[in-house]
């Protein structure tokens, strides 16, 4: 029989594939999330401008306006809502009514709570979804206005309603941030800040109140000069109604010392009241007018809610060193100054 040597091993050459790319799981439940909370924002401010075109349309004063202008005035109210501005009659409108932001923001916050949202991967796709359908309703806008700073403000929005809804859902962080540890005092700072600034809103909500039941004449005085039908009267409410969040924003300046402006030239401080010729808006009757006795003590009241913080701090989340409770304490006050300058950026 012959003979044959050993057989040589076959090799099979396996080239290497590239890695695919895939979507993370969920991508288009936030998606969907993003584009849902942006259509609802919008339609809430839109829908009634419309339905005010529509119970009016017979009125002479509208000549030829249309309903597409009525949704166009609707949409810039509603950028102007996420930091626009807005050029109407030689002025340029650039007040953020932050009703409308708070209302951008829980509609995101529930709509990727409600979609189940438990990764980054898949939450970063919300921010993208209300920021694409920003985009292509600004187009609606008929009022000239700055829309890139209403773009940057709807990023802001909806990232953080997507973070909160995914730290309330208990996502896991990125695993590069997962290698940090954050020390003790810093969270119990941030736990500090977060209930400090909750205080003092809730003060500043209540001062807000009680400087519209001191100025509630005027404010029907302004509201009656108007003569309004009942469609007008109910609009001009609403129209305010958005302005008021930015007004216990105005209450919080005015409890912390500073005061704050409606204008050129005005100021409005527990201290000091400077009044010049104001738009006639019924709600800016409520403002402290010129003469009313100075309450130089209400300035202490932030402190008070900082004494308050501070023996929560000390009680719920005590620090094993001196130099860990200075730093709980440093921390509470940068995160609430922090806060209270975006507040102050958003309503001047």
């Amino acid at each position: 029989m012959p003979t044959t040597g050993p057989t040589a091993p076959h090799v099979i050459d396996v080239r290497p594939t590239s890695p695919r790319l895939s979507m993370p799981a969920g991508w288009l439940r936030g998606l969907v999330a993003g584009v849902e909370a942006a259509m609802i924002s919008w339609l809430t401010v839109v829908v009634p401008a419309v339905a005010t075109y529509v119970a009016t349309a017979a009125a002479p004063a509208l000549g030829e306006a249309s309903w597409q202008a009525a949704a166009g005035l609707g949409t810039s109210v509603w950028l102007l809502g996420h930091g626009g501005s807005m050029r109407a009659a030689g002025a340029t409108v650039s007040l953020v009514p932050l009703g409308i932001t708070l209302l951008s923001l829980a509609l995101v916050y529930g709509a990727a709570r409600r979609m189940r949202l438990t990764t980054v991967g898949a939450g970063a796709f919300v921010p993208a979804g209300f920021t694409l359908t920003t985009l292509v309703l600004s187009a609606f806008a008929t009022v000239p206005g700055a829309r890139l700073a209403a773009l940057a403000g709807v990023v802001l929005v909806a990232v953080g309603g997507t973070a909160l809804a995914l730290w309330r859902a208990g996502a896991a962080a990125p695993e590069a941030l997962n290698r940090w540890r954050v020390p003790s005092p810093v969270t119990a700072g941030l736990a500090g800040g977060g209930w400090a600034l909750a205080g003092l809103l809730a003060l500043a909500t209540a001062a807000a109140v009680a400087a519209a039941v001191a100025g509630w004449d005027r404010v029907l005085l302004v509201q009656g000069s108007f003569a309004p039908d009942v469609v007008s009267a109910v609009v001009m409410s609403l129209a305010q109604l958005i302005y008021v969040p930015t007004a216990v924003v105005w209450a919080l300046a005015w409890l912390a010392g500073p005061g704050f402006a409606v204008g050129q030239g005005t100021v409005f401080s527990a201290t000091e009241v400077t009044a010049a010729p104001l738009p006639a808006v019924p709600l800016l009757g409520a403002l402290p007018s010129p003469g009313t006795p100075a309450l130089p003590w209400v300035v202490l009241v932030p402190g008070l809610v900082g004494v308050v913080v501070g023996v929560w701090l000390h009680r719920r989340r005590p620090q094993e060193s001196l130099a860990g409770a200075a730093g709980a304490a440093l921390t509470t006050a940068a995160a609430v100054a922090l806060a209270a300058l975006v507040l102050a950026a958003a309503a001047s």
